[in-house]
């Protein structure tokens, strides 16, 4: 959040008219031709040191105690969600990637990956609170940058030819006096969202360069650590994502619920969400719901049992429900910008967001989900009946694994744990 999740090289710049009323009421616009994109009240905020969440300085951990400032809190960022929303209004920002870490840090090597990573006994309790963690410094920007590399080679290779996430020819800069029907050109240029965003799974299995992240002993031990593993961390699956320039929020959701997704039983199950570029909140960081004091966590479960809970995850009106209900349990959305090296961790039953991609490059993550050793195929969803996507994951990821069974294959291998 604050200063470093904006920062000046990648500063959203947004017509003052956009920002009159309410916004101006509320401390979040001023009366410039055009202004930065305040974060609330906070005057200052930074990382935690123990990399949880966010250390806001200015008032916002006082408003949290209290429902009148969650409410203010849940407003200001929905209001700033809605303004990141991609338009042809917004000159777009460069990315971020040239920001400048928050704290200098000695850069990791390849080997540091495959070292032991310490939790703090506050940062494994603030797991158990909140069921998600960011951390700093985890893996190296070596390795990332060639699995980047390697990645976007991958996907090409699948457009005969063509990166998928980029024009396809280079477009000249955009003045800084267009107007708004180059604006609005130039979205149409660079941004197709639809046909630009793309996900490659089991990408491990084929490039040396991603098994070696996401086979990462240290990222194992990390994972066997949160969620207290007895016998050890197996993979789920990779994923990666290139969200476009132009890209909406994703929305509140769970990547586990009610209705079965995952195949194993059990809630010991959490993916490693890596960044593979700076990645500040303007960029489309994930946002999570950290409990406030006095507060409760909500899960998807728990969402599903209140009345008025629509029954379709994917719509609007889901969204806006599960926002309200965060709210009413003591949550307050935590957002901030992942150096490359920073990755975050959130169990399956945990609430996230992301926030839209308004800057000029994709933003590219490598998801990877694990789940505790000795887990079996869930039984309590009919294979036969459940939707032809989730039944071709469950074959993808689990191939020949019964109700029942020991989820163990050769695409779930047993990870050393550093």
């Amino acid at each position: 959040g604050g200063e470093e999740a904006y920062p000046d090289q990648g500063a959203v710049l947004i017509r003052a008219s956009v920002w009159d009323n309410p916004l101006r009421e509320r401390g979040l616009g001023h009366s410039r031709h055009y202004c930065r994109l305040a974060i609330g009240s906070m005057e200052k905020c930074d990382l935690s040191p123990n990399g949880a969440g966010i250390t806001c300085e200015g008032g916002d951990r006082h408003r949290e105690d209290t429902v009148e400032g969650r409410r203010a809190i849940w407003q200001e960022y929905t209001a700033r969600v809605e303004r990141l929303a991609p338009s042809f209004d917004v000159p777009f920002p460069n990315g971020g990637e040239s920001g400048r870490d928050a704290e200098p840090r000695p850069p990791l090597t390849r080997e540091d990956a495959r070292r032991h990573y310490s939790l703090s006994e506050e940062q494994l309790a603030a797991f158990r609170r909140d069921r998600w963690i960011r951390l700093k410094g985890v893996l190296p920007h070596e390795t990332l940058l060639a699995a980047r590399e390697n990645l976007i080679r991958l996907a090409t290779r699948a457009c005969q030819g063509t990166n998928p996430s980029l024009p396809p020819s280079p477009l000249p800069p955009l003045a800084d006096t267009a107007g708004p029907a180059e604006r609005e050109e130039r979205w149409g240029d660079i941004s197709e969202p639809s046909r630009r965003s793309w996900n490659l799974q089991m990408m491990w299995a084929v490039d040396p360069v991603v098994r070696e992240l996401v086979l990462s002993p240290r990222v194992a031990g990390i994972v066997d650590r949160l969620l207290e593993c007895d016998e050890g961390v197996r993979l789920y699956h990779d994923n990666c994502l290139s969200r476009a320039p132009g890209s909406q929020r994703t929305k509140w959701h769970c990547d586990d619920g009610p209705r079965g997704y995952m195949a194993m039983t059990g809630r010991k199950v959490c993916t490693v969400w890596v960044p593979l570029q700076r990645t500040p909140p303007a960029k489309g960081a994930l946002v999570f719901p950290r409990v406030a004091r006095g507060g409760a966590r909500l899960d998807s479960w728990g969402c599903a049992e209140r009345r008025g809970c629509p029954g379709n995850e994917q719509t609007e009106e889901y969204d806006h429900f599960v926002s309200e209900a965060l709210e009413e349990s003591g949550c307050v959305p935590d957002e901030a910008t992942y150096e490359l090296g920073d990755v975050s961790v959130h169990a399956t039953d945990c609430y996230h967001a992301a926030t839209p991609n308004v800057c000029d490059t994709p933003r590219m993550i490598l998801a990877s989900t694990y789940f505790a050793d000795g887990a079996r195929m869930r039984e309590d969803v009919d294979y036969d009946t459940m939707p032809v996507g989730q039944k071709r994951d469950w074959d993808k990821f689990a191939p020949g694994v019964t109700p029942g069974e020991l989820v163990a294959t050769k695409f779930n291998p047993l990870i050393p744990c550093a």
